[in-house]
């Protein structure tokens, strides 16, 4: 199986284990929201694992390989990778980089110290090596900047759920057609679970893009189904009915009370 591979790098004379710490965590949550991002109808479509750890300047290798069933997009999450540093010391959003991937490179750029110098991402494949930078970090605030927050609400059908991390379901908008990742309290399982397939109505506070795309959903206060037809295959779900030991149908029917 073709594998796409990365390696990230601290530049520093030394590291403390909290600060790499910190550093394996948000560059695994980007890839994670790139991969999202740009996952053809899924919640994700790569699995990530490490294959080497180096001393020294602190060094992590990672390959990713597609899930079962899954597009292999490693090689356009890459490219979306190295191209969107350079954009963002630009003081540019990468097309690709959502707003939780944006707060991940702020975080990342919070390690930029005396003691870090830099940040450094190798695509091998490509082969381009790019980084994070102070210039980098004085450039992140404006970025987040760009776009806006308005109360309102949403229809599309909902096809994804997560609750790894921060609870999340995804919709696909009726009026772009752009996925819209909306956060739930996990005490709205339930209810989120027996709309998985079906359009429904979302209100709460929406993230919209400099276009007036909305590109996430927040403090939802409504959740409607709105009681038309399931318009996808429920066995095709993502996110939370992935890699099940038992019947899809099966749990999403014990989930509604049916």
């Amino acid at each position: 199986m073709t594998t796409t591979p990365l390696v990230l790098r601290l530049d520093a004379d030394d590291i403390s284990p909290a600060d790499f710490g910190v550093a394996v965590n948000e560059f695994a949550g980007l890839l994670a929201d790139l991969d999202r991002e740009l996952s053809p109808g899924r919640e994700r479509s790569l699995r990530w694992r490490v294959t080497n750890l180096g001393m020294g300047s602190a060094t992590m290798s990672v390959e990713a390989e597609p899930l079962e069933d899954a597009a292999d997009i490693g090689p356009e999450l890459v490219t979306a990778l190295v191209e969107g540093f350079p954009l963002i010391r630009e003081g540019l959003r990468p097309s690709a980089y959502s707003d939780e991937a944006i707060e991940r490179v702020r975080r990342l750029t919070g390690l930029i110290t005396d003691g870090v110098r830099a940040i450094l991402v190798t695509a091998p494949s490509i082969p381009q090596t790019v980084s994070i930078t102070r210039e980098t970090a004085a450039k992140i605030e404006s970025i987040i900047g760009q776009g806006y927050t308005s109360v309102g609400a949403i229809e599309g059908t909902l096809e994804a759920l997560s609750i790894h991390g921060r609870p999340t379901f995804t919709v696909y908008d009726a009026v772009t057609g752009r996925a819209v990742r909306c956060e739930f309290p996990i005490q709205m399982k339930k209810k989120v679970v027996a709309a998985l397939g079906y359009k429904v109505l979302v209100h709460g506070n929406i993230r919209r893009d400099p276009a007036g795309r909305p590109t996430a959903l927040r403090d939802i206060d409504t959740l409607r189904r709105l009681g038309l037809r399931p318009v996808v295959q429920l066995e095709r779900l993502a996110g939370l009915l992935r890699d099940m030991d038992r019947d899809t149908r099966e749990y999403v029917a014990e989930m509604r009370g049916e």
